[in-house]
């Protein structure tokens, strides 16, 4: 499991990929790339209940999406009592 905390820092100038981005829905993904309609990447931090962290698509609307201006905190979460045995 992961645990995420999102952390406000100043107004950026638009980034290159790889970069952090957020929906209007307020998903944060790792986005890795684009075409011309649509994002590829993975989320990172969602309110939704529909999007788990990990989660990877290639079909995110590139329009509903703009850059993250705050940082993502990533760490292991032990909680879920997962012992570390190999699948």
């Amino acid at each position: 499991m992961i645990n995420s905390e999102v952390i406000k820092v100043e107004d950026r100038k638009e980034l290159d990929f790889p970069k952090l981005m957020i929906s209007e829905n307020d998903v944060v993904i790792l986005a890795t790339g684009c075409n011309s309609v649509n994002l590829v990447g993975m989320v990172l931090d969602s309110s939704k209940l529909s999007y788990q962290i990990g989660h990877h698509s290639n079909s995110w609307h590139k329009n509903s999406f703009k850059d993250f201006d705050s940082e993502i905190r990533l760490k292991n979460d032990d909680s879920d009592g997962y012992d570390g045995t190999q699948f």
